[in-house]
């Protein structure tokens, strides 16, 4: 308690000379209470604008990045799937091999929305039509979608050669912020 004492103004305990006069401006106390406030805030300000212009450009970069990476990654895929003979079945086992996850959700469906492989957002193959398959509007893409369930996609799908098949690679957008969130909480 000892050490608030050293910010605070001498003339805190002073009475006020001008009283509880109506027509008077002036008080130490309010005035000192209204600049601290006033220089703090100046202070804080352009912090908070930086935070915020800094979280919109890093996660604008990592969207971009991570929208190349997908683009590599089915481009790679279906080269790699179209030299063999039997390009469905090539691009079965290729799924098999990689292993996706949740946050790389990889699976195959035909240009009707049908899956062919199990996905961890659409479900299992066999079912009723569960994809959408409106955004394959070139052979290649990624897209920004909203799931059935309301949550935000990155959608990126490349066509297989020679096929009515499509792979099909499925990001959350949730996933960027934390990209962008945990190393500064870390900091913290």
């Amino acid at each position: 308690m000892n050490r608030l004492h050293k910010f605070k103004p001498k003339f805190w305990d002073e009475k006020n000379i001008a009283g509880d006069h109506p027509h008077t401006g002036f008080n130490f106390a309010r005035k000192w209470k209204l600049i601290v406030l006033f220089t703090s805030f100046m202070a804080l300000l352009p912090l908070v604008v930086m935070a915020l212009v800094e979280f919109n450009l890093t996660s604008r970069v990592i969207e971009d990045e991570i929208k190349n990476s997908m683009s590599k990654i089915l481009n790679s895929a279906s080269v790699s799937v179209s030299v063999s003979n039997e390009p469905q079945k090539a691009a079965v086992e290729f799924i098999h091999h990689i292993k996706p996850g949740k946050d790389n959700d990889l699976f195959i469906v035909d240009n009707q929305g049908f899956l062919l492989t199990s996905s961890f957002l659409y479900g299992e193959p066999g079912a009723s039509k569960t994809f959408d398959s409106k955004i394959f509007i070139n052979n290649a893409g990624v897209v920004d979608t909203v799931a059935p369930d309301k949550k935000q996609l990155i959608i990126g799908y490349e066509k297989i050669p020679d096929t009515n098949l499509f792979f099909v690679l499925v990001k959350n957008k949730k996933w960027i912020a934390d990209l962008w969130f945990k190393p500064r909480l870390k900091l913290i």
